[in-house]
């Protein structure tokens, strides 16, 4: 029984120690940090510069670290720039192709329009032709000379080959066989 008193005693004074000292003080030091921290001040960094405390705190690790966040945040930068540079890239290529769409259009317009031209121009050849088929040949030469070629020779072409031929013997020898080797030419070229 002696040996369980002497055991309680000293399980009592450790308890009183711990109770009385070591946990008010655990308590208080993390009151201090609880208040410094709200207060502003990192109190590890304080830590850090005291001379006893400072031994324990491994600051090269702290070191690795930081310098690893700062490459990593370069990184992120590089790459945050890189982004930006790409999307600027898209939407100078989205303008091209708008501008590109917009020329295919006019130029599908402009085709249109000439491919309509043609066929008019087409069309009214073959009327000036056929109405040429009333007009006396010598009159008719005299009107083809004074025409554009191109437009005369297309006129000369429409023309059944017995109107051609009083056209062009109606007209001065040098004039009709300058017609006759285009219309001669034009026919090989097709």
């Amino acid at each position: 029984m002696a040996r369980n008193n002497n055991e309680e005693k000293k399980a009592g004074k450790l308890q009183w120690v711990l109770f009385v000292i070591v946990i008010p003080i655990v308590f208080a030091i993390t009151m201090l940090f609880v208040v410094l921290s709200v207060m502003g001040i990192n109190p590890m960094d304080q830590l850090k510069e005291a001379p006893v405390v400072s031994s324990f705190v491994d600051s090269k690790d702290e070191e690795i670290l930081q310098s690893q966040l700062d490459e990593i945040k370069k990184e992120n930068e590089n790459k945050n720039t890189q982004i930006e540079n790409l999307q600027s890239e898209i939407g100078q290529k989205e303008t091209k192709i708008e501008e590109l769409k917009n020329e295919i259009a006019d130029l599908n317009v402009e085709l249109e329009r000439k491919e309509q031209t043609l066929l008019t121009e087409e069309e009214t050849i073959k009327k000036m032709s056929n109405s040429f088929s009333g007009i006396e040949p010598k009159i008719a030469a005299e009107i083809v000379v004074e025409m554009e070629d191109k437009v005369a020779l297309k006129l000369l072409e429409q023309m059944s080959d017995e109107e051609r031929g009083k056209v062009l013997g109606a007209m001065k020898p040098e004039q009709a066989a300058t017609y006759t080797d285009s219309l001669i030419e034009r026919t090989n070229a097709e």
